[in-house]
């Protein structure tokens, strides 16, 4: 009888250790996508100024010097380069609606059990 007890105990701490695992994924994955949606919400932001900014750029003229009420100096200049990051991860998603392709194929996430 000692021996049921102690197994019944043991699984439920096991089920409970599961569940907190579990939950915690959860959490992360909830988190994952607030994040990437405002990190695709600032990319977009970051493209519109961009196209706002190259005409402005374009019409200051290379070699001009302004600085900013802060005190801040700022050079026109054509790019050196590109200072490029890799990371570890990074996340791929299918398309939205409005855009012509995704980066994670529709098939893709169709065969690993998404309804699309």
């Amino acid at each position: 009888m000692e021996n049921a007890k102690e197994f019944m105990n043991s699984t439920l701490e096991e089920n409970m250790e599961t569940q907190l695992k579990n939950d915690g994924k959860e959490v992360l994955k909830a988190r994952f996508i607030e994040l990437a949606n405002k990190r695709e919400e600032i990319i977009s932001q970051l493209k519109e100024i961009n196209l706002n900014l190259e005409p402005v750029l374009l019409g200051l003229g290379e070699g001009l010097m302004l600085q900013s009420s802060e005190g801040l100096v700022y050079k026109i200049q054509k790019p050196k380069g590109q200072y490029v990051v890799y990371k570890e991860f990074e996340y791929v998603r299918t398309k939205r609606a409005d855009e012509k392709k995704g980066s994670l194929s529709k098939k893709e996430a169709q065969d690993n059990g998404f309804v699309l």
